[in-house]
C-alpha cells in the first residue's frame, strides 16, 4: 500500500543524485550544479557548485561533510559552517596534486559513482569513466590521502556498493566484481583490495548495485531484470546462483533498501518504481523470495534515482511499518511517497525446495 505524498517540479533541469540523512533531510544534486537541502518535503537551504553536473554524491556524517562527483574528473567537498551555510573545503584531484605528485592521482573522466566505506565512512571509493575505482582516505592524520587504485575492469565504472568491509563495482565492461578490504603493513595503516569474485554477464551490464546491511546484495541489469544473492555466499562460493526477479520493461537505473524494512525499491527507464517484498525462508534464513507487491507510477521520464527514509508522521494507529520513498527522475520531477507494511507470514520450506525455485523463476526469465 502506497500514498503520493508530493511532487516537486524542477524550474530548470533534473535531478541526478540524491542522499538521505536519516532524520527526515533529503539531499540532491542536479544537472545544473545545485544543490539542495530538503526537511520533510521542503527545501530550506541550496548552494551551487562550479563544477558541472553532480552524478553522485554521497554524506559523511557526523562531519556533516558532503561529497559530489563532477563531470570534470573532480569530486568536491562541502561542509556545513556556523548558520547552516556549506562552504566547499576541498577539491580531490586538484592541479596541485598532480603536480606534487603524480597523475594516477586524477580522474581523467567524469566520476560517475562515490560511496562510503562500510565502516562507517573512514574511506571513500571514486568509479569513473576512465575504468578505474579510487579509494580515498578521509578521516585521521592522512585525510583526503589517495590510497588505492583500481583498475581492473575494461570499461567505465557505473555503480559501486559496500557493506562492512565489502566492495562491489560494475563496468559498462559487463562485469561486476565483488572485492575485501584489507589492512596491512606493520601499522596496519596501508589499504588494498582482494578481488572475491567476478560475475560476467552476457547480453545486459549492470548498471546499479545495493548492498544492504541484511546480507543481501541487488544488481539492476540493462534488461529490466533485478537480481538477488546472500553476501555471505558469495564471498564463500562461485556456484551461488541469484535469484532473478524480471518485470520491467526496461533497463533498471536504481535501487533502494529499507534499513530495518522488507522491501527493496528498483527504478527504471520505464518510468516505474517497482516494490519488491523480501521474504525469508527456512529456520536460518538461508535464502529468499521475493514478491512484487507494488509498483509506484505517475513519472513521465526514466527514474534517475530513489532514497529511502524513515516515516516523519506518526501512525494514527501507533502501528509500525511506514516508511517515504523520494525518487526523482529526468522529467524534472522529486516525489515523495509513503509506503506501509503489511506483513506476511514467515514461511518455513525445505533448503532444496527454495532452491528449486529460485531456479524456476531465472529459467523463466530466460
Amino acid at each position: 500500500m502506497y500514498t503520493l505524498i508530493d511532487t516537486i517540479q524542477q524550474e530548470t533541469g533534473y535531478i541526478r543524485s540524491m542522499a538521505v540523512i536519516y532524520g527526515w533531510v533529503l539531499l540532491t544534486g542536479s544537472d545544473n550544479s545545485l544543490v539542495r537541502v530538503w526537511r520533510k518535503g521542503h527545501a530550506i537551504e541550496h548552494f551551487s557548485s562550479s563544477s558541472g553536473p553532480i552524478n553522485a554524491m554521497v554524506l559523511q556524517y557526523p562531519e556533516a561533510r558532503i561529497f559530489c562527483a563532477h563531470d570534470d574528473g573532480a569530486i568536491t567537498v562541502w561542509e556545513r559552517i556556523t548558520g547552516g551555510v556549506f562552504k566547499k573545503i576541498k577539491r580531490l584531484q586538484t592541479v596541485s596534486d598532480f603536480l606534487q605528485k603524480s597523475i594516477s592521482f586524477t580522474h581523467d573522466k567524469a566520476v560517475s559513482c562515490l560511496c562510503l566505506s562500510g565502516d562507517g565512512g573512514e574511506f571513500i571509493y571514486s568509479g569513473s569513466k576512465d575504468h578505474t575505482v579510487k579509494v580515498w582516505r578521509i578521516r585521521g592524520s592522512e585525510t583526503w590521502k589517495l590510497v588505492e587504485t583500481i583498475r581492473d575492469h575494461k570499461g567505465p565504472i557505473d555503480a559501486l556498493a559496500t557493506q562492512a568491509s565489502a566492495l562491489s563495482s560494475a563496468s559498462s565492461d559487463g562485469t561486476m566484481n565483488l572485492w575485501i578490504r584489507e589492512l596491512y603493513g606493520k601499522k596496519e595503516d596501508k589499504v588494498r583490495h582482494k578481488l572475491k569474485r567476478t560475475c560476467v554477464f552476457s547480453g545486459a551490464v549492470v548498471n546499479t548495485i545495493n548492498l544492504d546491511v541484511d546480507d543481501f546484495m541487488y544488481a539492476g541489469l540493462s534488461d529490466g531484470k533485478v537480481l538477488s544473492w546472500r553476501l555471505h555466499t558469495m564471498l564463500m562460493t562461485k556456484d551461488d546462483k541469484p535469484e532473478v526477479m524480471s518485470i520491467h520493461k526496461a533497463a533498471v537505473t536504481c535501487l533502494a533498501s529499507l534499513h530495518f524494512g522488507p522491501f527493496v525499491f528498483s527504478g527504471s527507464v520505464d518510468m516505474n518504481i517497482c516494490v519488491w517484498r523480501r521474504q525469508l525462508v527456512g529456520r536460518e534464513s538461508f535464502g529468499s523470495l521475493h514478491t512484487l507487491v507494488m509498483v509506484l507510477t505517475g513519472h513521465s521520464g526514466p527514474v534517475r534515482c530513489i532514497e529511502t527514509d524513515f516515516d516523519w508522521e506518526a501512525d494514527a494507529t501507533g502501528a509500525r511499518g511506514r516508511w517515504v520513498v523520494y525518487s526523482a527522475s529526468t522529467d524534472g520531477a522529486l516525489k515523495v511517497w509513503r509506503v506501509y507494511d503489511r506483513p506476511m507470514p514467515r514461511q518455513y520450506v525445505s533448503k532444496s525446495e527454495h532452491r528449486l525455485q529460485v531456479e524456476l523463476r531465472r529459467l523463466r526469465s530466460i
